[in-house]
């Protein structure tokens, strides 16, 4: 999840850009996948320390949504330049002697999750791996479990107490000026899978509200589709908001007739209200799916006419 702030943005922004494409001898598989982007804030000029001209090649200085020529490093919203092996660095990589978990990790959280409900801790996963789970096809960084802001505390230290298991770590290099580097993170002893720890309240999930969880087909829980709609659409998470709606092509009166909530109050320093942010992203499905996908087959970048439920033919 973004903060819908642009001065709280990291100087690496995050598209969602189509540009995957799968060719086999019997199917052609298209699809769309989260790239890291790098977009330049006000550079300084000069040189880096490796010799690289402090500028992008092709003097597209930061075009959002493009693909660059190759650029310098990518800078932190306070002019400050990332890691020199930001892409590599034990941060986001972990140790060089960690293995990629098996199944993409999946089984490793839901160990991580079983335990903590045996404990009486209510948690759910958030973020990339939630919107994968109802059809999105964004690629996940760390793991988000959402539990409410009371048993933060506790749930962390039920964790540090299994150090054979889970080791806390530093915040990810390239999220250091987001609101995520502030929550506890911890990594998997022995596997490059990190989790993060993630207040309810600070993500706008009503995770104690009743039939507020629902759980894939591997085990793992989730916020409801409604839960989810009303947090991201009370936190004007734009980006993930759009990414979910595609993802289910939910309808603008889905909203009412599900119990979500459309204010009409502004978003502070806005001009546009949750309700009116939900009308207006519905009513773009095809839009935002460009020249890429035929609207006789597409009913949104995500969803073909007809197609089902990504929640039972997906894989968690």
């Amino acid at each position: 999840m973004k903060p819908r702030d642009s001065e709280k943005l990291p100087s690496l922004y995050y598209r969602h850009s189509p540009v995957l494409s799968i060719l086999s001898s019997n199917l052609e598989l298209n699809f769309e996948t989260s790239l890291y982007i790098p977009v330049m804030a006000p550079h300084q000029e000069g040189l880096l320390s490796d010799g690289t001209p402090d500028q992008p090649v092709d003097g597209a200085k930061g075009v959002p949504g493009r693909l660059p020529g190759i650029y310098s490093r990518p800078q932190y919203s306070d002019g400050t330049f990332f890691p020199e092996n930001f892409l590599d660095h034990e941060t986001v990589i972990g140790y060089p002697t960690d293995k990629q978990p098996g199944n993409s990790g999946i089984d490793n959280i839901l160990e991580l999750i079983s335990f903590l409900e045996h404990e009486g801790l209510r948690c759910c996963v958030l973020d990339v791996i939630a919107l994968q789970y109802y059809g999105s096809r964004r690629m996940e960084n760390d793991w988000w479990i959402c539990l409410s802001d009371a048993l933060i505390s506790q749930a962390e230290a039920l964790i540090r107490a299994r150090p054979d298991k889970y080791i806390p770590f530093a915040p990810d290099c390239r999220f250091l000026d987001l609101q995520q580097s502030r929550w506890t993170r911890f990594k998997c002893v022995g596997l490059g899978l990190f989790f993060l720890l993630v207040p309810a309240r600070e993500v706008c999930v009503a995770i104690e509200k009743e039939g507020s969880i629902v759980r894939g087909k591997t085990g793992l829980p989730f916020p409801s589709l409604p839960v989810f709609v009303q947090s991201l659409l009370d936190a004007d998470n734009i980006g993930d908001l759009e990414d979910l709606i595609d993802a289910m092509n939910l309808s603008e009166e889905w909203a009412t007739a599900n119990g979500v909530q459309l204010s009409e109050t502004r978003y502070a320093d806005s001009q546009v209200s949750p309700r009116s942010q939900w009308e207006r992203l519905t009513r773009t499905k095809q839009k935002r799916m460009g020249l890429k996908y035929n609207p006789k087959i597409y009913a949104t970048k995500y969803r073909k006419h007809k197609s089902h439920d990504p929640r039972l033919t997906g894989p968690l």
